[in-house]
C-alpha cells in the first residue's frame, strides 16, 4: 500500500494506511474462497455490493438476475468489528458496526422482497445473545437483527429463517488478541470444518420454529445449557406493584391483605413477552400455572413489591416465570406472531338461557356478605344473563378494562378476564354449593388487539357438572356477536370450607 502510494506521490496517514492494506487482504482472502470452491466443481458469481446501500443491493440483485435467475436464498454474512469501551467509540464507528448488520439485512429482504426465497439466514453472533466487553455496538447490532429476522417469520412461517449465534470462530473476525482472550476464558474457537458443517445441517432441518440457533461456546460467564444450540439466555422484565401504578388492586384482599389476582400476572407476563419482540403481538398465554399466591403486604402501607417476568425461547414462544419479590407465583408460556388484524373475529350465536336465581348478592354491601369476595374495582360482572337448561352454560355481562376505569396500560383485557373467573366461581357454587379458586388456564387465545370500550358479554361452556373441580371455557363477545379473546381449559378446585368465601366481609382470594 506504501509503495503504491509512493508511486502516486501520495502522502496518506497510517490509519488509512491499515484500513487499505485491510481491504487489500479481504479482496485476497475472497479469491482464495472462490479458486477452492472452482476447483471443488462450484459454479461461483461474485458481485460486489456495500450493504449498507440500498441502491448498491438493489444494483447487485438486478445483476444476478441477468446471469443467474432468480433469488431463493438470502445469506447475510456482513460484519465490522469496532471494539472499544463505551466511552471510546465514536458515533461513526458505532453507526458503522450497527448499519452494517441491520441496515445491511434490510435492505437485503427489500431487495429481494419479490424473489421465491426459501432461505434467510443471517450470520449473527453469542455477542447479541450474552454480550462481550468491548462489543456493545455489535452485541446490539446481532440482537437487532435477530428481532427483525423473528418477525420475518412470523410474516413467512414457510421460510426457512435462521439468526445463527457464533461463537467465535477460528478464523474471519478472531484476530489472535481475540484468540488469545478466548483462551484465557477456557473458551475453544469453532473449527472451520465443524462450523461449515453445522451451516450445512441448520439449512437441511428445512422450516421451523427454532429461529435462533446458539452455535459453539458461549461468551458469557456462569453455568448455560450443556447443548449450547439452544443456549438462549432469559430476558427479564421488572414491574413495581405498588398504589402509585395499580391503585385497583387495592381492592382484591385476602383477610384485609392485597393479593395478586391471576390476570394481572397474566397481563404481566404478556406485557414482557411484547416487549421483549417488538413489531410482534402476543398471540396466546398458554399453560398459565399458580405456584403460589402472590400477597402484597406493603401494598396497604404504600411501599412498593416487584414482580419479575424472566423470559425463556423456546422455538416459537417463550416460556414464562413470574416472581414477587423473588419468590415464583406463575409459570405460562407466551405465543407471539403478526398481528391479527387480518383474522375477523368468528361470531359466536349467544346461548337459549334461562333463568338464573342467586341465592345472596353477588358483592358484599352494606355490612352484607356476597357471593363474591371482590371489593368495588373487582366488581366487575355487571349482571348475569342466565343459565340454559342442561345448566352447563351460563352468560353474563361484564366490564371491559376500559369501561372499568382501571389505570395504566394493558396488553390484555385484565378485568373482562377477571369478571370472567368470578362467573366461574359463581357457576361452580351454584352446581355444589362449594368455595371454589382457580387454579390453572389452559390457554388465553387473542382474536383482536382492538381494547374493547365498553361492556362485553362472557360466556361460559361447562366440560363437566362441577365436583371437586370445576372446568370451562370462557369467550368473551362484544355487541357484534363477535369474540375478542377466550380463556380456554379454565379450571378451579373446590375449597375445604364451603363458607371459605366468607370473611369479614366475604373476601378471598381468586388467584391463589
Amino acid at each position: 500500500v506504501l509503495d503504491d502510494a509512493r508511486a502516486r506521490g501520495e502522502t496518506i496517514p497510517l490509519k488509512e494506511v491499515a484500513a487499505r492494506a485491510a481491504a487489500v487482504l479481504a479482496q485476497r482472502e475472497v479469491r482464495v474462497v472462490v479458486d477452492d470452491l472452482r476447483a471443488a466443481g462450484a459454479r461461483v458469481d461474485v458481485f460486489a455490493a456495500d450493504v449498507r446501500d440500498a441502491a448498491s443491493v438493489n444494483e447487485a440483485v438486478r445483476a444476478i438476475h441477468g446471469r443467474l435467475g432468480r433469488v431463493t436464498a438470502v445469506v447475510h454474512g456482513a460484519g465490522v468489528l469496532a471494539d472499544k469501551k463505551i466511552e471510546d467509540k465514536t458515533r461513526e464507528q458505532v453507526d458503522r458496526v450497527v448499519d452494517t448488520k441491520v441496515r445491511g439485512l434490510n435492505a437485503l429482504l427489500v431487495a429481494t422482497g419479490g424473489e421465491p426465497l426459501k432461505a434467510v439466514v443471517a450470520f449473527s453472533s453469542v455477542a447479541g445473545r450474552f454480550g462481550n466487553v468491548g462489543q456493545v455496538d455489535y452485541a446490539m447490532a446481532n440482537e437487532a437483527m435477530t428481532r427483525a429476522l423473528l418477525r420475518e417469520k412470523a410474516r413467512r412461517p414457510q421460510l426457512i429463517v435462521k439468526a445463527l449465534h457464533w461463537g467465535p470462530w477460528d478464523a474471519g473476525m478472531v484476530t489472535p488478541a481475540l484468540k488469545a482472550a478466548f483462551a484465557a476464558r477456557g473458551i475453544t474457537p469453532i473449527a472451520l470444518a465443524d462450523g461449515a458443517a453445522a451451516f450445512v445441517d441448520e439449512l437441511s432441518m428445512g422450516a421451523s420454529d427454532d429461529v435462533e440457533i446458539v452455535l459453539g461456546a458461549a461468551l458469557a460467564e456462569g453455568e448455560h445449557s450443556p447443548d449450547t444450540r439452544k443456549a438462549v439466555p432469559a430476558e427479564r422484565a421488572v414491574r413495581a406493584i405498588d398504589r402509585a401504578s395499580m391503585p385497583h388492586l387495592d381492592d382484591h384482599r385476602v383477610r384485609g391483605e392485597v393479593v395478586l389476582p391471576v390476570v394481572v400476572a397474566v397481563d404481566l407476563i404478556a406485557a414482557a413477552a411484547a416487549a421483549a419482540r417488538p413489531g410482534l403481538v402476543v398471540r396466546e398465554v398458554r399453560d398459565v400455572r399458580v405456584v403460589k399466591g402472590a400477597r402484597l403486604p406493603r401494598f396497604a402501607v404504600t411501599g412498593a413489591h416487584h414482580a419479575t417476568v424472566t423470559l425463556v425461547a423456546n422455538g416459537a414462544r417463550l416460556d414464562a416465570t413470574l416472581t414477587v419479590d423473588g419468590v415464583v407465583a406463575y409459570r405460562a408460556a407466551v405465543v407471539v406472531g403478526g398481528d391479527v388484524a387480518d383474522q375477523a373475529p368468528r361470531a359466536l350465536p349467544l346461548p337459549a338461557l334461562g333463568a338464573w336465581s342467586l341465592r345472596a348478592p353477588l358483592y358484599a354491601s352494606g355490612g352484607t356478605s356476597g357471593l363474591l369476595f371482590h371489593g368495588p374495582q373487582f366488581q366487575l360482572v355487571e349482571h348475569i344473563d342466565g343459565l340454559d337448561a342442561s345448566a352447563r352454560t351460563a352468560a353474563a355481562r361484564v366490564s371491559s378494562t376500559v369501561a372499568a376505569g382501571w389505570s395504566g396500560r394493558f396488553v390484555v383485557d385484565a378485568a373482562a378476564l377477571d369478571a370472567g373467573l368470578q362467573l366461574l366461581l359463581l357457576w361452580a357454587r351454584h352446581a355444589t354449593g362449594g368455595a371454589f379458586l382457580p387454579t390453572a388456564v389452559g390457554a388465553l387465545v387473542m382474536h383482536s388487539h382492538v381494547p374493547a370500550r365498553g361492556s362485553l358479554t362472557c360466556v361460559l361452556r361447562g366440560k363437566a357438572p362441577p365436583d371437586l373441580k370445576a372446568a370451562a371455557d370462557l369467550a368473551f363477545v362484544d355487541d357484534r356477536g363477535r369474540v375478542l379473546f377466550e380463556l380456554l381449559g379454565v379450571e378451579a378446585h373446590r375449597l375445604p370450607s364451603d363458607d371459605a368465601f366468607v370473611d369479614a366481609p366475604a373476601r378471598v382470594d381468586a388467584a391463589e
